[in-house]
């Protein structure tokens, strides 16, 4: 998988292939210069598999912008490591031209899982850092720890989900912090949370709306700057993406960086 160039701050910026109703080809050409790096959406198995070629980034796009890739919320788990990781291996070879340089997983429901589609993973070349294992708001991301270690794979912070599940805690332990590779940062909540979690309802919205505590941790991780960690504004509204660069933007400045 690739490696990324430098950039201006300690940190790479991203955001989502579909923050405009367009294409991920087509918001690649509306992503504001502060975007680096563009996360390839395969939310549904069978649609990302049949995704047209035209509709996602083509190489030339690879001089502004790198990218990594979401894996679908779908995998049919129950079919077999094996056959995940068939189509893992067809949805990555789609976007090869692209060499997105990680990928993003949920894990499944079984830790056992995880650890097979691990060493299935590791043993096909793909280093064990460039698959990023997402805590959801669902299930537990504890007993996926263990496997995560044991393979040296990498976290990717769901803010989001920490605030909703109030795992904040958890990823604010030095020893799970020295797996985060990526953060997803926006608000899952209103700031009456009450009157969104009785709708229902986990909202992607910009990420100055995020309460004090998911603030609180957001905070202390980029306070130890580190050149391996990917910032992706989890919104898919542009003004949102615009309100969340803002306030990052603020928050640099706070830390004395560029952006």
């Amino acid at each position: 998988m690739r490696r990324y160039r430098p950039h201006r701050t300690p940190w790479r910026t991203a955001a989502p292939s579909y923050v405009w109703p367009d294409t991920a080809a087509g918001n690649c050409r509306l992503f504001p210069s502060r975007i680096e790096d563009v996360a390839i959406l395969f939310l549904d198995t069978a649609a990302s598999l049949a995704m047209p070629n035209d509709e996602l980034p083509c190489v030339r796009d690879t001089e502004r912008y790198t990218f990594h890739v979401h894996l679908p919320l779908d995998l049919p788990w129950e079919k077999g490591v094996g056959t995940v990781f068939d189509i893992v291996r067809r949805l990555l070879s789609k976007i090869d031209a692209l060499s997105p340089w990680a990928a993003v997983l949920h894990p499944p429901a079984n830790p056992a899982d995880l650890d097979a589609f691990a060493r299935l993973w590791i043993r096909s070349g793909l280093p064990s850092r460039d698959l990023l294992i997402e805590n959801t708001e669902s299930d537990d991301i504890r007993p996926h720890l263990p496997v995560i270690v044991r393979h040296d794979l990498s976290l990717c912070l769901d803010i989001g989900h920490a605030v909703a599940s109030r795992d904040l805690e958890l990823f604010a332990r030095p020893e799970i912090q020295r797996y985060i590779r990526m953060i997803h940062a926006y608000a899952p909540f209103l700031r009456d949370r009450a009157q969104d979690a009785r709708r229902g309802r986990h909202r992607h919205l910009p990420l100055s709306l995020l309460d004090d505590s998911g603030k609180a941790l957001f905070f202390d991780i980029l306070r130890h700057p580190s050149p391996d960690l990917v910032i992706v504004f989890e919104v898919f509204d542009p003004e949102y993406l615009r309100h969340s660069l803002d306030y990052f933007d603020g928050l640099c400045r706070q830390l004395g960086v560029g952006s």
